[in-house]
């Protein structure tokens, strides 16, 4: 296991994930490993996804969203993706 594996397995290394929305449902936001979203499935979002960018996801960092990081660590690292639906969308954060 090289050192980065370990890093992201332990949680202690922020992980680099890429922010979609859905484009036919603008509050369904998923946050990936895979630049493509290939990895999405296909049911979660029928008009396809949105590039909104890149987030750095891990427990000592705000999220720019109003997700707790633990859930979706677990998303990342489980899945290789988190799904979620937000009519809020992402927020700027203070931090």
């Amino acid at each position: 296991m090289t050192s980065m594996t370990t890093s992201a397995a332990t949680g202690s290394q922020p992980i680099r994930a890429y922010l979609f929305h859905c484009m036919g449902a603008r509050e369904t936001h998923a946050l990936t490993l895979d630049l493509t979203a290939a990895n999405l499935p296909a049911g979660a979002c029928l008009m396809g996804w949105i590039y909104d960018g890149e987030v750095r996801v891990s427990v000592s960092e705000p999220l720019p969203f109003r997700l707790s990081p633990e859930p979706v660590l677990r998303g990342l690292r489980g899945q290789g993706y988190f799904i979620w639906h937000d009519n809020h969308g992402p927020m700027a954060t203070t931090q």
